[in-house]
């Protein structure tokens, strides 16, 4: 479900940087992907984010996913040196087309992913995350 390629700065920036308000930003690592049905076609109205637990020096990120169903995030690691952390991605269908479950809650994909953090100045490593979405 994961996998880990080199980026050219096209889902993220070549380098990783200090953004603005971020002082102790020591690293960077990128998210990329695609959510689908799970006959793969694209999924559009999709709200996602990436939760990041004790192990990860970092906050969270709210997902952008896009009609094609694609998304990208930068998780920038604030202070701490550790050059890995695991962290969960998580994407629901919200759009009011989509079938909901009894209770009412979104159906949803998770993708738990170990992010190779680099160091300001250096090239981010990519984490390319695949979800389905199990739609009736």
């Amino acid at each position: 479900r994961t996998r880990r390629r080199r980026t050219r700065g096209r889902a993220g920036p070549a380098r990783c940087g200090r953004p603005a308000g971020l002082a102790d930003v020591t690293g960077c690592a990128l998210v990329a992907g695609a959510v689908t049905s799970t006959r793969g076609d694209p999924l559009d109205g999709i709200e996602g984010s990436i939760r990041v637990g004790e192990t990860c020096p970092c906050a969270g990120v709210t997902l952008q996913v896009d009609e094609r169903g694609l998304f990208s995030a930068t998780v920038y690691r604030q202070g701490g040196s550790a050059d890995s952390a695991r962290v969960t991605v998580v994407v629901q269908a919200t759009a009011s087309r989509y079938p909901r479950h009894v209770t009412g809650a979104p159906y949803f994909d998770t993708a738990s992913v170990v992010l190779r953090f680099a160091d300001v100045g250096s090239a981010p490593e990519l984490s390319d995350v695949r979800l389905r979405i199990p739609l009736p």
